[in-house]
């Protein structure tokens, strides 16, 4: 490689113009940054306002006049420019691929190939740089991520050197971040050029996963970064108490104390690092330079910045760090922080650089330390020679002329913990308060815009008749845009995108907004062969009233259905269900078209699938099998008691427009995969669907891409029994596994949690190695060993030769012998074992997706269910319709690439007559519940029956059978119209998937946890969404709604994005006897205060302490906390002047907002008992008026709450005069 030509900065670089008109190729809205030799010099060059190409050019031609901080004016010119990443540059994402190594972890973490889109190198080899272009929408939630370095990701790691650290790396930069851009001069290369340059590539959209990745790695370093700032808060006190301790008395045998109090606020960088190879080079407010336990080609990657009240380090390569102590000790050849004497020694040492000697234990009680006179002298003598350092770029400092060159920074910094600690606190609280906002975001909460919300996930199109929609083709490899249309247009914008050649669109209209009533208007093309199929898991009790009435039903194999008793459809028919029972079947208004229905059911809950239309083993023995006979009970071509299921169906398939259950579709005739077409052989019990069109109804809940299979011990001992018949080597071969298993179901793994087993993860992390030839096995056990489903129907035996006079004899014993064939074929399947066990050992061999879970002898897998994606697929365009699905999850439950999916939405109605109120009940922080916290519900829902009557609908959760409920969460809040028009709803509880089961959906789709807590979250408040939309309030504008949710931690606030009023309230406002015991007693206080008021009595404390019941001295004790009863009386006095007066006091700081809502509110919610503690800090730590006005930031029923508390404690002296309560607001709404 030719070596570049030499250049500082007080010269222009040598290729200066070709540089400058390099600018030409960089799009205008990319925010740039000058750079002498890949860095940036700027003082402020993350922050400051975007630069005009146009004066970067004039720097790197003509250079910028200085004037040195000894008073020298010079001139600096710059060597190339940046793009500043992140937000400066519309959201652009910078991919470094440092070395060839990286290159799988990005395919890996895309699960794709490397996109085409503009890219760059230094031309060295392995090295590239990739623009990426993050989604608008993603923009927020990654307002706080700058940089993430990847290593290792799911098994793959980058090359590392023989010690264990990384020597190649992938690098993702956002937020004040820069990446030097082609021509730039490289120092080592001579420049950097394009691969692909703007001018003629298009920057790709970030991938939903690679979004997704970044959120996760963002998290990661600010839950890092939220710990390390508690932690240094933590430290900061201690310190703080310390020394106060330590000044007080000047005392201390500790030399820990010693160290921080006397040799740390006088070491200066020079002092600490004192490698000489180091060649420290200014950058802002950090030095950089080069490790010395390791080669550094760019000879800057180990970093010292100021902390505040330390110098700190850190080697950027391998992620070592810390301070004086671990710099010392890594010079050593440690690693960490020295122990025992190795720390003594290398404090001695620090000791001795400041002019101090560690004393003697025995001294360490003088009074203070004071350093050796001829050593201190000497300190002091070398610390007027140090001057300011001035920030100056890299060449400068390089640079032969003495006179200019810059002497290094005085580093000495007045270490005034008490008000740097201050500073800091506020800093940190504001952070946390933006953490807090990040985190709600996080769990899939909307921001709050400024016009109607239309949360999207990528770029968005109003659709206009006369403008062109994209096409398929067009947006190859690109996240497609949302298109938003108008009401009344939906139909118009689905026929467009059939044409244009989608196949799947997405309707994530609001509820309520016409999606399914639409479809039961849609007809089929008159032009066209093909079907509509509207695909529901209700289909039968279908709530829609014209899908009801326009669409044929597909029937569904049966022994009766019965109606349920106060339920009906759209229509106002009967709500059915089937018989299970035979009093039901007594009961049933549909007779059964089927009696072996039961027999179907139980074969499919053990995991054998058997084709609902063709003539499986089952329906060839049936008795009303016969043929093309024409006898009446020909079930292919008649109806009656117990057969014509196959005649209905085939009635149903002469239908153009047809509701159904996918699970009940046609097996289809072509079957397609995301990276290929193979066609399956066109059987007589196959479909062609490649000319018909469908819906799927509430597609998150109606398309699902797994299934479940669970055994208990004894099912899997009879297999491999079957195992160890069959074939004793592959028993033998197996035995390790077999072995472990059974301790698992035995609760004898000691890692396993006693009572609910174990997970995926930890069943395999314990789990043996597969043998070498495990897919041999497990192909040996399917082809010959294990009973198939086909061995367990008996074939009855033949009977020939009676014909003649001997022909009804024949037909008889035919009969007999039919009939005995059934009944030991229902005998064998009821005591077959679930299909179980090759799945369990494909999984544990991580040859097919899915997940294991053991619990209490019980197993239970998850696996892939391919069909509904199948049948999907084959279909010439389908409409999925939610409200609030996951778009990315939906296409893994379909098989396809997210980006093959466009989404469509009508625009957003106002909902500004809604009202939710949040309503907190003590004991409602999981779906268990006490029976007091039983009671506070009942109380509840009592004084809503009382305001609302019959207008009132109650939702709750499955087991909620202490209330009487309309309907559950998961089933009656989604897809349903029948809380349309109620005015208000009462739903009790939080809408939890059991997390086992949602984990285990998601790791088979998936291959992976990661991002499952956020999906969780997010599929809490989709269910929470689908509810608001219940009543329809959109379409009764001039009357008002309200929903009450009942729980305990639910955060509903981004709901306000949807234009509704969301509402905090207690349990308490509602039902007083709904309250905390403390609430309870704030009650009976009140009514106490209002009593004596309306009576005209003179309010006389002894009788309202008397109702604290509570000791004198426990009060005294008590006072002592808020500076005596004069103290408590003032923070008394303040709270119950705010149920009476308006807040006249100026609006309070960022700060004393932060306490209140950051600090005081979540003890109030979440442990009420410290929060009297927390006031009491306050009070001792920033005096009375902050804590009063502290106190006033609080909402009333917080309020409320807090003075209950500290009324349970007051003694007859601190309750000020005749106070009034008469305008506290008891109910709350």
């Amino acid at each position: 490689m030719k070596q570049p030509q030499p250049w500082n900065i007080f010269s222009p670089v040598p290729n200066a113009a070709s540089i400058a008109a390099g600018l030409k190729l960089i799009p205008s809205h990319w925010s740039l940054t000058p750079l002498a030799d890949k860095s940036p010099t700027r003082k402020n060059w993350q922050s400051e306002p975007k630069i005009p190409h146009e004066t970067i050019a004039e720097l790197i031609l003509h250079g910028e006049r200085r004037i040195s901080k000894k008073g020298n004016p010079y001139t600096a010119y710059y060597s190339g420019f940046g793009v500043r990443t992140g937000d400066y540059s519309d959201g652009l994402l910078a991919v470094d691929i440092d070395g060839a190594s990286a290159e799988p972890l990005l395919e890996a973490i895309l699960c794709d190939k490397i996109p085409h889109t503009v890219s760059w190198t230094s031309n060295k080899t392995g090295r590239k740089q990739l623009a990426i272009q993050i989604p608008e929408h993603y923009r927020e939630p990654l307002q706080d991520f700058t940089r993430a370095v990847v290593t290792e990701y799911n098994g793959l790691r980058t090359l590392h050197d023989e010690d264990g650290k990384p020597i190649e790396l992938l690098e993702f930069r956002y937020n004040r971040c820069q990446s030097a851009l082609p021509p730039s001069r490289h120092p080592q290369t001579g420049q950097y050029n394009f691969s692909n340059t703007p001018a003629d590539t298009l920057v790709i959209i970030a991938s939903e996963r690679l979004c997704q990745f970044l959120i996760q790695q963002n998290a990661k370093v600010l839950k890092k970064s939220q710990q390390e700032q508690e932690e240094a808060i933590r430290r900061t006190k201690e310190l703080l108490q310390r020394r106060a301790q330590y000044q007080n008395s000047g005392v201390t045998n500790n030399i820990i104390d010693f160290y921080e109090f006397e040799i740390l606020p006088r070491l200066t960088a020079e002092k600490i690092f004192c490698w000489n190879g180091h060649n420290f080079r200014s950058y802002g407010k950090t030095l950089k330079g080069a490790p010395p336990w390791r080669h550094s080609a760019s000879g800057t990657s180990f970093h010292v910045w100021d902390t505040g009240d330390h110098w700190a380090w850190q080697d950027k390569a391998t992620g070592e760090g810390g301070g004086a102590i671990q710099y010392r000790w890594k010079l050593k050849g440690g690693s960490g922080t020295p122990r025992g004497t190795d720390f003594v020694e290398i404090v001695k040492e620090l000791a001795a650089d400041v002019g101090l000697s560690l004393p003697e234990p025995q001294s360490l009680y003088q009074s203070g330390f004071e350093p050796d006179p001829q050593q201190y002298l000497e300190y002091l003598k070398q610390e007027t020679l140090v001057e300011e350092t001035i920030e100056l770029e890299e060449a400068f400092i390089k640079a032969a002329d003495k006179e200019r060159q810059a002497e290094l920074k005085e580093l000495f910094v007045e270490n005034d913990i008490q008000a740097k600690a201050s500073h800091w606190i506020k800093n940190q609280l504001k952070k946390l308060k933006r953490l807090t906002n990040w985190q709600k975001s996080q769990q899939g909460q909307p921001s709050a815009p400024e016009k109607t919300p239309l949360p999207s996930r990528g770029w968005v199109i109003k659709y206009e008749p006369n403008k062109p929609l994209p096409t398929p083709s067009e947006l190859a490899g690109i996240e497609p845009p949302k298109i938003v249309f108008s009401p009344g247009q939906r139909k118009e914008v689905r026929a467009k995108l059939i044409a244009l050649g989608w196949q799947f669109s997405y309707d994530k209209s609001f509820t309520g907004a016409g999606k399914s009533h639409d479809a039961g208007l849609t007809e089929p093309d008159p032009d066209s062969i093909g079907k509509i199929w509207y695909w529901d898991s209700n289909h039968r009790n279908c709530s829609t009233a014209t899908v009801a009435s326009n669409y044929t039903d597909m029937v569904v194999r049966h022994d009766g259905l019965v109606a349920v008793p106060g339920r009906t459809n759209a229509l106002g028919e009967p709500h059915l269900k089937y018989a299970s029972t035979p009093d039901e079947k007594e009961l049933a208004i549909e007779p059964s078209n089927c009696f072996q229905a039961d027999t179907f059911i139980k074969l499919r809950e053990k995991g054998y699938t058997i084709e609902p239309s063709g003539l499986n083993p089952l329906c060839q023995n049936c008795p009303f099998n016969r043929g093309d006979s024409d006898d009446g009970y020909n079930c292919a071509k008649n109806s009656g008691m117990g057969f014509g299921y196959r005649h209905q169906r085939a009635m149903v398939m002469e239908q153009h427009l047809i509701r159904a259950n996918l699970s009940s579709a046609p097996e289809p005739a072509v079957i397609s995969t995301r990276d290929a077409s193979p066609k399956k052989p066109n059987t007589k019990h196959t479909y062609d669907y490649s000319h018909d069109t469908c819906f799927v109804e509430e597609a998150s809940r109606t398309l699902k891409g797994i299934e479940t299979i669970t055994a208990i011990d004894k099912d899997l001992a009879q297999l491999w029994l079957e195992v160890e018949q069959g074939d004793e080597t592959i028993y033998q071969a197996l035995a390790e596994f077999r072995a472990y298993l059974f301790s698992a179901l035995n609760g004898e793994i000691e890692n396993f949690h006693p009572r609910y087993g174990a997970s995926h993860w930890a069943f395999m992390d314990d789990a043996p190695t597969p043998p070498e030839n495990i897919e041999y096995l497990i192909k040996r056990l399917k082809e010959r060993i294990l009973l198939k489903l086909e061995d367990i129907f008996v074939e009855p035996e033949s009977v020939t030769g009676l014909g003649g006079k001997w022909r009804s004899l024949g037909n008889f014993a035919r009969a007999h012998f039919k009939q005995e064939a059934r009944h030991q074929t229902a005998e064998y399947i009821d005591n077959l074992p679930p299909n179980i066990l090759i799945h369990a050992l494909e999984i544990w061999a991580s040859l097919k997706p899915g997940a294991i879970r053991v619990n209490r002898h019980r197993l239970t897998l998850t696996i892939g269910n391919q069909r509904p994606g199948e049948v999907l697929r084959a279909h010439k365009h389908v409409t999925l319709m939610d409200a609030t699905a996951d778009k990315v999850q939906l296409a893994a439950h379909l098989g396809v690439d997210p980006n093959s999916i466009i989404e469509m939405e009508q625009e957003r109605p106002a909902i500004n007559n809604l009202t939710v109120c949040n309503v907190t009940v003590e004991g409602m922080g999981s779906n268990t519940f006490s029976d007091t916290c039983k009671q506070r519900q009942v109380a509840c829902l009592e004084a809503l029956k009382e305001k609302y009557g019959e207008d009132l609908a109650v939702l709750g959760l499955k087991d909620n059978d202490y209330i009487e409920i309309d309907g559950h969460w998961f089933y009656d809040n989604r897809g349903t119209n029948a809380f349309v028009g109620k005015k208000a709803i009462a739903a009790f509880g939080k809408p939890m998937a059991n997390v086992g089961a949602l984990k285990d959906e998601y790791l088979t789709l998936h291959g992976t946890a990661e991002g499952f807590d956020d999906y969780y979250q997010s599929t809490i408040l989709a269910e929470i969404e689908q509810l608001i939309g219940r009543q329809r309030p959109h379409l009764d504008p001039d009357n008002q709604y309200v929903i009450y949710i009942f729980n305990k931690g639910l955060e509903l606030d981004y709901l306000a994005d949807y234009g509704i009023q969301v509402k905090k309230l207690d349990a308490f406002n509602l039902a007083p006897e709904a309250g905390t015991e403390t609430e309870i007693l704030l009650w009976k206080l009140q009514q106490a205060y209002q009593y004596l008021i309306d009576h005209g009595e003179k309010i006389i404390q002894t009788k309202l302490a008397a109702i604290a019941e509570v000791t004198q001295g426990r009060l005294s004790q008590f006072a002592q906390k808020y500076g005596g009863w004069k103290g408590l009386k003032k923070i008394l006095a303040s709270l119950l002047e705010s149920y009476r007066d308006a807040n006249n006091w100026e609006p309070p700081s960022d700060d004393e907002l932060a306490l209140a809502n950051d600090g005081l509110k979540p003890l109030l919610d979440g442990e009420p008992s410290k929060a009297v503690t927390f006031v009491a800090d306050m009070r001792r730590i920033l005096g009375l008026d902050i804590t009063l006005r502290v106190l006033r930031c609080l909402s009333l029923p917080l309020q409320a709450k807090l003075l209950g508390l500290f009324l349970a404690h007051f003694p007859e002296e601190v309750l000020p005069g005749e106070v009034s309560t008469s305008g506290v607001n008891i109910e709350g709404t």
